[in-house]
């Protein structure tokens, strides 16, 4: 004789971290016991519980995985035709109040990009980059406002913005060098070490007076 048909209790919504939960099988006919199984057990795995028709599952990971209930057969049934329930384990969304740039950095501008370190945290967990987020910058070079955009990866979703400060610069305790020889038809060049030529213009002066219209790194 068949029996009556099985079902797997509803199931809410699941995101990686959330605790473990548990899962009932119901219905059919007779005294055969209920089975259920996990198509991926690395991302949901079962434990049977105490009471009939009851398991404890545990999350593991974020994906999606099959859930497949049934009964056994007795002197009386047949056993029950199998069911399955599709499940998905989502993401978990970064917290912005996790995310931190390293302490104190208080950059200044010196033609080259910052990076600052990052650290992502999920409570007590400190998250691996490159396995639970990825991390840009944006506008690192020049002085003003720096984004780092940390993104979730694997079990985790979503982006975070954080932004530091790029000072400026000061030349005040710079010394130009210049190179040639000051005589009619000779070519003077000025440098600032350490500082990309982009960055500054200069004025040159004879005998105390600035020579109007010269603003180059060389002059004639």
């Amino acid at each position: 004789v068949s029996q009556a048909a099985v079902s797997i209790g509803q199931i809410d919504p699941k995101t990686y971290g959330d605790a473990a939960f548990t899962i009932t099988v119901s219905g059919g006919s007779g005294e055969g016991a209920y089975s259920l199984t996990s198509s991926h057990p690395s991302i949901l795995s079962l434990v049977k519980g105490d009471a009939a028709g009851e398991w404890t599952a545990t999350i593991h990971k974020a994906g999606k995985g099959t859930l497949i209930a049934g009964k056994a057969e007795d002197d009386n049934y047949k056993p029950a035709t199998e069911v399955s329930v599709e499940l998905e384990i989502k993401a978990k969304a970064l917290n912005a109040d996790e995310v931190t740039l390293e302490k104190d950095y208080n950059p200044t501008f010196t033609g080259e990009a910052f990076t600052p370190s990052v650290t992502v945290k999920d409570g007590e967990k400190t998250l691996v980059k490159g396995t639970d987020y990825e991390v840009t910058y944006k506008n690192n070079v020049n002085a003003g406002t720096a984004t780092v955009t940390v993104a979730g990866k694997g079990n985790y979703t979503s982006s975070v913005e954080k932004t530091f400060t790029i000072n400026k610069a000061s030349l005040a305790e710079k010394t130009p060098t210049i190179v040639g020889e000051a005589k009619v038809g000779g070519v003077l060049t000025a440098k600032l070490d350490g500082v990309a030529a982009d960055q500054y213009t200069w004025t040159w002066y004879r005998n105390g007076n600035e020579i109007s219209g010269v603003t180059g790194a060389s002059y004639v």
